[in-house]
């Protein structure tokens, strides 16, 4: 599918896509590190298990979630099923042990 199909299609469903790249990974383990007090390894650890983990989408949701950011947590959330949001939380609350931390 092109791109311009792709993005004609949000325009007709009046909605845009969650991409999650590298800056919410990024953010992700930035804040490890300024909220959880966590060494670099461990926030290493966070980031990359979220890339493979989590969709694009529960990035972005996990992404705002840590930055408080409350217009972006509504927005992805609402792109999210219950059991992609759940499968989120609890990928907050088991990551650090997991990584060592």
């Amino acid at each position: 599918m092109s791109k311009r199909l792709v993005a004609v299609a949000f325009l007709v469903l009046g909605t845009t896509p969650a991409f999650a790249g590298q800056e919410h990974l990024d953010i992700i383990g930035q804040q490890c590190g300024a909220q959880l007090g966590q060494p670099p390894a461990v926030c290493s650890c966070m980031a990359q298990s979220a890339g493979a983990q989590l969709s694009d989408t529960q990035q972005a949701f996990m992404a705002a979630q840590v930055t408080s950011n409350g217009p972006e947590i509504a927005r992805t959330q609402a792109l999210l099923s219950a059991d992609e949001a759940v499968a989120v939380m609890q990928f907050m609350t088991t990551i650090v042990p997991a990584c060592g931390g």
